[in-house]
């Protein structure tokens, strides 16, 4: 019903919409702005990784340096490994020190196992196998097969930490389960003689037998030790072995 003055509510002005589209205009400008980093990282970080996969080393080094310089734990780890291997750039130990403790100090495990091994060997840094042990455990920590295995022989040597059989079968088990081929022929061993372990000469086999079909530098060693287990059991052993080899293996494939 009309009000006694005959006026009518005012009609939303034109004014006021412009306004407002101007302001999400603006929001949605702020909004791209800072993503652009984001974008920008990821574009350079994407073209690291092809150049990398073409074997244009330089070209990978020069796309990840400047996200490595802004910190980015990735950029940094991968950087360290073409100064550690020489590609793309000459092989510097030192800087690859630097920049995978960069990297590792951020949380990534590939750069802490890469660190803890060049602190074992003393490259590029004084050898340090304490921190190394360290830098091993907070992958090992993570469940990174590379932190539990290298954590494990340190341990089954008692260099950088006490020796402690026992829990070096552990970690070694752990990274073997996780289909770790040197933590395997490790296990097979330790099963073998006995060591932190009740000797299973059918277990150490299977283990063994399931390194030895790995392509990796762990499959020779193995082989010879496969070779040397099943001659010195009888049949039914042996082919308790082979069952337990394929049990590992259906375990390993899920």
């Amino acid at each position: 019903m009309p009000n006694s003055t005959g006026a009518r509510a005012p009609a939303p002005r034109r004014a006021d919409r412009r306004l407002t589209l101007l302001i999400y205009g603006v929001i949605a400008a702020l909004s791209l702005f800072a993503l652009w980093p984001l974008v920008e990282s990821e574009r350079r970080a994407s073209a690291g990784r092809e150049a990398a996969t073409r074997g244009d080393f330089a070209a990978a080094l020069e796309a990840w340096l400047p996200l490595a310089e802004d910190g980015n734990a990735e950029a940094q780890f991968s950087v360290g490994v073409l100064h550690d291997r020489g590609l793309g750039t000459r092989e510097d130990p030192a800087v690859a020190v630097a920049w995978y403790r960069r990297a590792a100090e951020q949380g990534a495990h590939a750069a802490q196992v890469n660190l803890g091994l060049m602190l074992v060997q003393g490259r590029g840094v004084a050898a340090d196998p304490v921190e190394a042990a360290a830098w091993f455990a907070a992958a090992a920590n993570a469940n990174v097969p590379e932190g539990l295995v290298n954590l494990g022989h340190l341990h089954r040597l008692g260099h950088g930490v006490a020796r402690d059989p026992v829990r070096a079968y552990g970690l070694l088990r752990r990274a073997a389960l996780l289909g770790n081929a040197t933590a395997a022929v490790g296990v097979a061993e330790m099963l073998a003689a006995g060591e932190g372990v009740d000797a299973d000469a059918a277990e150490a086999l299977a283990w063994a037998r399931l390194a030895a079909r790995d392509n990796g530098p762990a499959a020779a060693r193995a082989g010879r030790l496969a070779t040397e287990l099943a001659a010195s059991l009888e049949d039914g052993e042996r082919w308790r072995a082979e069952a337990l080899a394929a049990e590992l293996a259906r375990g390993l494939a899920r």
